[in-house]
């Protein structure tokens, strides 16, 4: 909490900001508020104390990763009043949250992104031409960080997750594929948790239906390669497989450029 809050709340003094671990309501008291705040007068600090108890209620219950109401304030009668908040649910309580998830408003996302939301896929657009397809968000993060060390542009961030099926690889090429700016798509797959396998069934189920014919370079790793290896040779499908994490990248940004 702090009484100096807006936008650059990261640019605010320490001692302007009380931060507090707490482990249930009762924890919120009082004293702590009003010495720290120096409420104005007539600012009802009972109220307050509610209303911060009220919000670490709702965090509980509907499993919140984030709640930030920013600002508040005390109406000329004395009420507490939220003017913004922003609140973030923890994706594997849906569950538990059917209604507020039924909620979400697709309006503001993209058409792919609303799709990659439909499959549970971790995608965000960029304005690159080469789309990658990774599992990981560290992984993602290095391909792409290679991708521009070598001269290229991603044209995403996409992170399949370590138990995608054949069906949600498959929703997540023809994502990347239908961007009319994506000229190469780059599979960069570690199979862990993941098998090797699922991501090559996914990637021949798609390529099958992209409109036009893109070049695929692929980098697998992991359980079941030498299977996937066999069903991207028997599927007839163009693409060029590589081993090397640098000789990958290098190949994907040597068919952008074409």
């Amino acid at each position: 909490m702090s009484s100096k809050g807006g936008m650059d709340i990261e640019s605010v003094p320490k001692e302007f900001i009380l931060t507090k671990q707490i482990s249930k309501c009762e924890d919120i008291n009082e004293g702590d508020l009003t010495e720290f705040l120096k409420l104005s007068k007539g600012v009802d600090s009972k109220k307050l104390v509610d209303f911060i108890r009220s919000l670490y209620n709702f965090s509980v219950n509907t499993d919140a990763t984030m709640v930030e109401i920013n600002p508040f304030i005390s109406s000329n009668d004395g009420e507490i009043v939220c003017l913004d908040s922003k609140v973030s649910i923890d994706d594997n309580s849906f569950f538990k949250h059917k209604d507020i998830f039924g909620s979400h408003d697709f309006g503001n996302l993209s058409a792919s992104e609303t799709k990659a939301k439909k499959f549970d896929i971790n995608y965000i657009g960029m304005d690159g031409n080469i789309a990658c397809l990774v599992n990981g968000a560290g992984l993602a993060m290095a391909t792409m960080d290679l991708i521009k060390l070598k001269g290229g542009e991603p044209a995403n961030f996409l992170d399949i997750g370590g138990g995608a099926s054949a069906e949600q690889v498959a929703a997540a090429i023809e994502i990347i594929g239908q961007e009319k700016r994506v000229n190469v798509i780059y599979v960069n797959i570690f199979g862990g948790i993941m098998r090797c396998d699922i991501i090559a069934d996914g990637i021949i189920r798609a390529a099958k239906k992209l409109p036009n014919v893109i070049p695929i370079v692929i980098r697998l790793k992991g359980n079941n390669l030498e299977q996937a290896k066999n069903m991207l040779d028997r599927s007839g499908i163009k693409y060029k497989f590589e081993d090397d994490f640098d000789a990958s990248a290098s190949e994907a940004v040597k068919l952008s450029h074409q």
